[in-house]
C-alpha cells in the first residue's frame, strides 16, 4: 500500500515494503512527531484510508488489485478483488 508507507520509519525500521493481513496495525509515526501528519497520504484524515493497491493470487499467480480500508491504522477490510486489468475508477495506479 501507499498509505502507511513512509520510507523515514522509526526505530522498527522504514514503514515501505510491509505486508499485513486484515486486523494489523499500520506502523506508524508517534502523534507528538511531526511526521505523523506531513507524511499520510491523506493527511486530513491520518491513520483513515481507502487504497487500491496490486496484489497477486497466491493460488494462481494472477495479478490483481485489491481495494483495502485502512481505519485508525487498522487494515479493517478488503472492499474489492479484481483483476488488475480491471482496476476500480477513481484509485490511482
Amino acid at each position: 500500500m501507499h498509505i502507511g508507507a513512509s520510507y523515514a520509519g522509526n526505530d522498527t525500521g522504514r514503514f515501505h515494503d510491509r505486508t499485513y493481513s486484515l486486523g494489523d496495525r499500520l506502523s506508524w509515526f508517534d502523534q507528538t512527531e511531526h511526521r505523523y501528519m506531513s507524511e499520510w497520504r491523506e493527511s486530513e484524515n491520518v491513520g483513515n484510508a481507502s487504497e487500491a493497491c496490486y496484489a497477486t493470487c497466491v493460488e494462481c499467480q494472477a495479478q490483481l488489485y485489491a481495494v483495502i480500508v485502512v481505519r485508525e491504522f487498522i487494515v479493517a477490510s478488503a472492499n474489492d478483488v479484481g483483476r488488475e486489468s480491471a482496476w476500480p475508477a477513481g484509485y490511482p495506479k
